[in-house]
């Protein structure tokens, strides 16, 4: 029971784990960086501007790398989804565990240059996290969640509609774990200084299980579990089926699934929607041995056959 709502939920829960990872790794740099913010580039572009205005040119150098390790996390996920098989979920916590592991080993003095790696890091998780149950949504920086929890609780007032609540509550919880990230932090910073970012595994172990028990295959379903997934599963395809519809049936045999589908079957429909679900978890399993080169030790247990 529990595995089925992980893997029905997957997308929610790893977004709003991943949030309390943005809530950690910003609270980590703030508290203990003379309070730069490592996860956004408008503070540091105020601050550099501030800098060469009042001259202070290797400050200026000191953002101006951190901005540029900013975009490369950004450019390196977009590059290695779109064109790579690797499992960028995966990754992004082995990039995210290894910046955390790195910044420890920093110095705090240019308070900058501690944070480097979460610029990085915090970037590439972006990227990766960026959006779930088909809303946009970031999980390293809370204004534009906070703002559409708002509209999305307002507009459910207004209209009753289950759509603005879903999405009311996809925001909510993505800000309230943010939070409870921050907290995380704070207290993490409090107790153990600038080896608090070894804390930061913790919820980053959390995901990884999530991972491990969302895509595992269900064990010992009921003729009643499995009807009700049936059906669950025959109405999603209907919805993707009239979103896209090219896209939805391009082999032969999902064109064969469709004709079965027409004369009223529905058989067809679903094995095409299973067979695209097959396809996307293959992917989304394949390429953790790509991050091998990134935290080679801790990645090892990860990348060992599935039986």
């Amino acid at each position: 029971m529990v595995q089925k709502v992980i893997r029905d939920r997957l997308d929610a829960i790893l977004h709003w784990n991943i949030s309390l990872v943005g809530g950690f790794l910003g609270a980590y740099a703030i508290l203990l960086h003379v309070g730069n913010f490592g996860s956004a580039q408008t503070g540091n572009l105020m601050e550099m501007g501030a800098e060469l205005v009042s001259m202070e040119w290797f400050n200026v150098l000191l953002r101006l790398a951190a901005l540029v390790l900013f975009g490369l996390g950004v450019a390196s996920a977009y590059l290695l989804t779109n064109f790579t098989k690797i499992n960028m979920r995966k990754l992004a916590l082995w990039v995210d565990a290894a910046a955390l592991a790195l910044a420890s080993m920093l110095p705090l003095e240019p308070a900058l240059v501690g944070i480097y790696p979460i610029f990085f890091a915090s970037a590439f998780q972006w990227g990766v996290y960026s959006g779930a149950d088909g809303f946009n949504s970031a999980t390293i920086f809370m204004t534009n969640n906070f703002k559409q929890s708002v509209l999305g609780w307002l507009q459910y007032g207004l209209t009753k509609d289950k759509e603005f609540k879903r999405k009311a509550i996809l925001y909510t919880y993505t800000v309230i774990s943010f939070f409870l990230g921050v907290v995380l932090g704070a207290w993490a910073v409090g107790q153990f200084g600038i080896y608090s970012a070894y804390v930061g595994f913790l919820p980053l172990a959390a995901a990884r299980t999530f991972i491990a028990v969302g895509t595992a295959p269900l064990e010992s379903e009921t003729p009643e579990e499995t009807a009700v997934e049936a059906a669950e599963e025959m109405e999603e395809a209907e919805k993707l089926e009239s979103l896209f519809p090219a896209s939805f049936l391009q082999d032969e045999g999902k064109k064969s699934g469709r004709k079965q589908a027409s004369a009223g079957t529905g058989c067809g429909k679903m094995q095409a929607f299973k067979n695209s679900k097959r396809e996307a978890v293959d992917r989304f399993n394949a390429g953790d041995i790509a991050a091998v080169e990134i935290f080679p030790v801790f990645l090892l247990p990860d990348i060992a056959p599935q039986t």
